[in-house]
């Protein structure tokens, strides 16, 4: 399932944005963070059929501290943080700086030369702050952050064409949550959110590579969005009830690829009305029984050259369950049918090819699961679960003759497969490891014609096979860990070519820590190994990623 596919809630605020329609990671760092869950079978209030990605920040742990380190690697990348948190009483107060800048002219193989990646250099500041404060009923929170990211776009590497691009890409990002938590009473919770979301975007090309008929372009995208539910509990049953709205737009439209399109503004308004209920219901036979089920209904206003709109219904249930013989072990499944309206980069970015009819993504996926905790030699818990999903109208992007990719709709799709994933501690927490595994077997089941020769075929960029395999090893003070995954091969066209594919890869990444005290300063030293085998792989057609990168990082807690 593609990322415009999953929901991401940053302090319960939605923040896919409409262009893309995910969330650009970039403009985040990981110090900003405090917990991330991701829930794949839809959660009690949203219903996404590529799951829910959440992301909490604002010194949950309410800890006293400062924090200062660095970091510096083999492509002479250098970043430099601090961070700062306090917490007294009902008040807490949180706030991180990074800076980070590198040529990134890292080595790459093809065609079994090595080379070094041009054009690929990138500096970012990123600033954030977090205020709580909170009550035995009451929390208030409040959350921002800016970013500054200016980038290279180093371009595609082809047979007979290794150059790079000269463009360059400036993202300037300021993103603020608030957020109220009332309890009104034992039974009875009430939770709003407000949140404001500007992103601008400036692309420099001197060389008029990928702009064609202008040297640079900008836009601006702004997101102003509401959110409120109310969840009520009675013994055994909860019950939600939410509202949310978002107005959007980007000030241009212009397609990178022809400027076909006059410079204008889009605009887009979203409203969700969902409700959803979920009942423990008691059973001589059972452990514990329980059913949920949850139904959305979604309008979308469009002003975009047209006033067009557009409104969906999409539902979920589902039932959980632990027998009394293993009540470590619980078996579930669920049923959801959900709709994905088109990007602006889908709909308009490309108009010269026309796809301003591109048709919305729907789906009907089942999943069933069976998760388990077990002692034995150490603690572990195994996860198994099997998945169906039907799809309409499945958006790709796929090549031209013109060797650039534009979106397109595939009629029908069907994807099913197994995840896996086993995690044990043993020896009292010295190892750890986990395992996890997918196959997912994604494929075309709509043909255009006799002769189509994409009908049965696996959805481009989607592997069959993929394997992670991680442990770690804790010994007084030192840490050692090793991180491993095997991607299978990807087809990057719809016909499945063997020419064009991307073979698999494996890559091992290491990591060795030391932790040690002076006086009442506590110090983190850290060696990273990146692709230590130098593996040569791709994650996208005629985008080389690095051979070996050595990373040494240092952290004091004061």
């Amino acid at each position: 399932m593609s990322s415009e596919n999953t929901l991401i809630l940053f302090n319960e605020a939605r923040v896919n944005d409409l262009r893309t329609g995910s969330f650009d990671f970039s403009t985040l760092e990981l110090y900003a963070i405090d917990k991330i869950e991701y829930v794949k079978n839809n959660s009690a209030d949203n219903i996404s059929a590529g799951g829910v990605l959440k992301i909490t920040s604002g010194n949950l742990d309410n800890q006293n501290s400062v924090n200062i380190g660095g970091m510096v690697n083999s492509n002479l990348t250098q970043k430099y943080f601090g961070s700062i948190s306090y917490s007294k009483n009902n008040f807490s107060f949180g706030s991180n700086y990074i800076r980070s800048y590198s040529p990134n002219e890292y080595n790459y193989i093809f065609e079994g030369e090595k080379l070094k990646r041009k054009n690929a250099q990138y500096s970012k500041t990123f600033v954030n702050a977090d205020v709580k404060w909170s009550s035995t009923d009451f929390v208030l929170k409040f959350y921002t952050h800016y970013s500054h990211l200016s980038s290279g776009l180093p371009g595609f590497v082809v047979t007979n064409n290794t150059a790079s691009s000269k463009a360059l890409n400036l993202t300037n990002s300021w993103l603020s949550i608030a957020n109220v938590n009332y309890s009104i009473s034992n039974n009875l919770v009430f939770v709003s959110t407000l949140s404001y979301h500007n992103q601008f975007l400036e692309m420099e090309d001197p060389q008029n590579q990928l702009l064609i008929d202008r040297n640079s372009q900008s836009s601006t995208f702004n997101d102003l969005a509401f959110s409120s539910k109310l969840t009520y509990k009675f013994r055994k049953l909860n019950i939600l009830l939410g509202y949310n709205i978002s107005d959007s737009n980007v000030d241009s439209l212009t397609t990178y690829i022809s400027g076909i399109f006059s410079s204008t503004t889009g605009k887009r308004t979203e409203q969700n009305i969902y409700t959803s209920a979920n009942c423990l219901i008691p059973s001589k036979y059972l452990e514990e029984l329980n059913i949920s089920a949850g139904i959305n209904y979604q309008l979308i206003n469009e002003d975009i050259y047209n006033k067009l709109e557009h409104n969906y219904l999409s539902y979920k249930i589902g039932l959980s369950f632990t027998p009394l013989f293993a009540k470590d072990t619980e078996i579930l499944t669920s049923f959801s049918s959900n709709y994905r309206h088109p990007t602006f980069n889908e709909k308009y970015y490309s108009g010269f090819f026309g796809n301003s009819g591109l048709k919305g993504e729907e789906y009907k996926s089942l999943n069933i699961g069976i998760n388990s905790k077990f002692n034995i030699l150490g603690k572990g818990e195994i996860e198994i679960t099997y998945f169906t999903i039907w799809g309409n109208n499945r958006i790709i992007w796929a090549p031209t003759i013109l060797a650039i990719q534009i979106p397109r709709n595939i009629s029908k799709i069907k994807s099913d497969g197994i995840e896996l994933r086993f995690e044990q501690s043993l020896f009292h927490s010295l190892f750890n490891w986990e395992i996890l595994y997918t196959y997912t077997n994604a494929r075309n089941i709509s043909a255009v014609s006799e002769d189509d020769k994409t009908y049965n075929k696996q959805i481009i960029y989607t592997p069959l096979h993929r394997v992670n395999l991680n442990g770690s090893l804790n010994i007084s003070d030192f840490r050692f860990s090793a991180n491993s995954s095997f991607v299978g091969k990807r087809y990057f066209t719809p016909d499945n070519t063997e020419r064009n594919s991307l073979a698999p890869y494996f890559l091992l990444d290491l990591s060795a820590s030391y932790q040690f005290n002076i006086s009442t300063i506590e110090n983190i030293f850290t060696i990273n190994i990146y692709n230590i085998l130098d593996e040569e792989y791709f994650i996208i057609q005629s985008y080389p990623m690095p051979l070996k990168t050595i990373s040494i990082n240092y952290q004091a807690r004061l």
